[in-house]
């Protein structure tokens, strides 16, 4: 093959206004996610696939970290309007839909939970916008919890509820994912909702109560 011949197959380098570009990577990155995992996210990839130059990409992502801390920025915000969009108004009821949502999430998007829950995003979500997004979902997580046990937003109790209940459909969401759970029948594999039960409600059943301010 000669050299015109190489120049005719190889992909036209595409021209976008200002922000489209972002959003056609952002687009293609998640495509890349949802079919070969985080590794297979590159900046090189989505430049090739998007048909523009890598150095074009690095304008609006620094490194695979900021492309990836950017899908998980919408991540949490998807999961957040999630959560805002339940329509129950039972306090109690309210609260196992969130559960169920936050699982749902989780199975159609394992890659995207994974990366969202990363080292990485940790270290990303300090002072960023996607550490606001993070914590709006955590914060309405928080808000639903203190509400189905009748507690108070800012104390301990409504927070270390919170982080258990997370805990629940998070690793609940993780299990299901990872297939740990395909060996039981679909008579003995429980819903979130079914476990959900399992989490005391009632300030008045545990065992303390504290009604101290929750600590940062």
């Amino acid at each position: 093959m000669n050299s015109s011949d190489q120049r005719r197959r190889r992909p036209a380098l595409q021209a976008y206004h200002h922000g489209a570009l972002r959003a056609a990577a952002l687009t293609e990155a998640r495509r890349i996610l949802a079919r070969k995992g985080a590794d297979a996210v590159t900046l090189r990839a989505i430049a090739r696939s998007v048909g523009v130059t890598a150095n074009a990409l690095y304008r609006h992502f620094q490194n695979k970290d900021a492309l990836l801390g950017a899908l998980a920025e919408e991540g949490f915000r998807e999961l957040s309007q999630r959560f805002q969009s339940i329509a129950e108004r039972d306090p109690q009821a309210r609260f196992i839909e969130m559960a169920r949502q936050y699982v749902g999430f989780g199975i159609a998007k394992p890659a995207l939970l994974q990366v969202m829950f990363g080292r990485a995003m940790a270290r990303l979500s300090k002072n960023s916008s996607l550490g606001s997004a993070a914590k709006e979902a955590f914060l309405e997580l928080l808000r639903g919890a203190a509400d189905a046990a009748g507690l108070p937003l800012e104390t301990t109790d409504s927070f270390q509820l919170a982080i258990a209940c997370w805990s629940l459909v998070h690793g609940y969401a993780t299990l299901a994912t990872n297939g740990a759970l395909d060996s039981l029948t679909i008579g003995k594999r429980p819903d979130i909702r079914a476990l959900a039960r399992f989490i005391e409600l009632n300030p008045k059943q545990w065992p303390t109560i504290s009604a101290s301010p929750r600590t940062k």
